[in-house]
């Protein structure tokens, strides 16, 4: 909320957040098995699993513990939690340029769709016992012009998928300013 300087934290300068040993995954690490245009795509799964009864937060990558946020960090978290945030975030220091060059995502925009565009999907939220919780998917972008998101729910029999399409390149683009 206020860009870290006094609340929450990031990559590994979270005391809270406990690495598993056998990680091969950090929290702010770059990742190198990632899709590249026009070539096959790359996926990972993330769970994170809240145990009340232990005051931590589990966090897992392709089914591998990555390691546990503390109860101490995200309190509310493991009181009653209504909202999940997915997408994509860059950090540019206002200088009078044009907008950061840094693109998003796989650089292109939400209209690619799914073969190009990157894309979060299968977000699905279950409550401690269980039970799969509906979803209602709000959107806020800050830079439409330079990064875009959008969502296609699209319909699988018995359930809904949903698709949070995001991304885009950034300043490296002549609409964004």
């Amino acid at each position: 909320s206020d860009g870290y300087k006094s609340t929450g934290c990031y990559d590994l300068k979270c005391p809270e957040f406990v690495m598993d040993k056998s990680a091969q995954l950090y929290p702010g690490q770059v990742l190198t098995n990632v899709s590249v245009h026009g070539n096959p795509k790359k996926q990972s799964e993330l769970f994170i699993i809240i145990y009340t009864i232990y005051d931590n937060c589990y966090v897992f990558v392709n089914d591998k513990q990555v390691g546990r946020l503390v109860g101490n960090l995200v309190p509310d978290l493991l009181k009653k939690t209504n909202t999940v945030q997915y997408g994509g975030e860059v950090w540019y220091l206002r200088n009078g340029t044009s907008h950061s060059t840094t693109d998003m995502g796989s650089r292109d925009f939400q209209d690619e769709g799914r073969s190009n565009a990157a894309h979060i999907r299968d977000i699905t939220i279950f409550t401690v016992s269980s039970k799969k919780l509906q979803s209602q998917i709000e959107y806020d972008i800050n830079y439409p012009e330079c990064y875009s998101k959008n969502s296609d729910v699209v319909s699988v029999i018995p359930q809904a998928t949903h698709f949070v399409y995001f991304g885009g390149p950034g300043g490296d683009n002549p609409n964004c300013k």
